[in-house]
């Protein structure tokens, strides 16, 4: 069928319980030379497909929600090695990363999979890096911060450790969604939050944090939801957040907060602030 086909770029075969003859996966790269985007996402997958190491000219590539197992294969650079820009492994039970060797990747994620070890640091191209709910410990390298076009990164739900790379505040320039719940990061939270600050989404809930809080987030003019519970933050209320124009959320629940509410802040923190219910644990 796919014969017939010689110019189609964009293949979407989601949603479906695929077999993959040997046949099959020897001749689809010659049969389908110029596909850009390929969806294979909940096909009941187990491995990486063979036929995707023919596939020069991928641009994206969904294989998420399948059953693949072990690591990324080293053939895996092979693939669209200059022109991939999305990668979408999500969901299945990938427990080794080792490298990434997709030069001018975008998108990566890795989210919902069993990868443990230090945490892989991707191309400087990258703008989405999600590895969320993974296994990953020890302590975040500053290497990750060479990315400096980075707008998403979530690390929530892993086992990561040390403290927050204080060079975050500087990648706050391009930094909108930052996402660290439920690690075990220690220490201060960084107190460099660069003028012109894109953060809208700062998430460090359940950490080991503690110390005061940094007035160089009011840098970070465009914060929507700032999230800081249960850590161990000694502070008194920051009644100075009341500053920040577009803040909806504000959690500082379970922590060391001390001192007297002045009535006049708390109002106009509360003012600004959208409804919160104080069980949700969802963010």
């Amino acid at each position: 069928m796919f014969s017939n086909l010689p110019n189609l770029n964009h293949l979407d075969l989601s949603y479906n319980s695929l077999s993959l003859t040997s046949n099959a996966t020897s001749s689809v790269n010659h049969i389908l030379p110029n596909v850009s985007d390929l969806l294979l996402s909940s096909c009941n997958l187990s491995e990486f497909p063979q036929f995707l190491k023919g596939l020069k000219s991928l641009e994206s590539l969904d294989l998420s929600c399948n059953k693949i197992e072990g690591k990324i294969p080293q053939w895996m650079q092979e693939v669209g090695n200059g022109s991939l820009t999305y990668l979408n492994v999500s969901h299945n039970s990938l427990t080794e990363v080792e490298h990434f060797p997709w030069k001018n990747i975008e998108v990566l994620d890795l989210s919902s999979n069993l990868i443990s070890g230090n945490l892989p640091i991707p191309a400087s191209t990258i703008n989405f890096f999600l590895i969320s709910n993974n296994s990953l410990n020890g302590e975040v390298s500053s290497l990750i911060c060479n990315a400096t076009s980075l707008r998403v990164l979530d690390l929530s739900h892993n086992n990561l450790s040390g403290t927050i790379p204080r060079c975050f505040g500087n990648l706050s320039n391009s930094l909108e969604f930052l996402n660290l719940k439920k690690n075990k990061f220690y220490g201060t939270i960084p107190p460099n939050f660069a003028q012109g600050c894109r953060l809208t989404n700062f998430n460090l809930n359940g950490n080991l944090l503690e110390g005061p809080l940094t007035p160089s987030i009011l840098n970070c003019r465009g914060l929507e939801v700032l999230d800081l519970g249960n850590n161990k933050i000694n502070d008194t209320f920051p009644h100075w957040l009341g500053s920040l124009p577009y803040l909806q959320v504000l959690v500082l629940k379970s922590n060391h907060m001390h001192g007297s509410l002045r009535v006049n802040s708390s109002n106009e923190i509360h003012q600004q602030l959208q409804g919160y219910h104080k069980s949700r644990e969802d963010w």
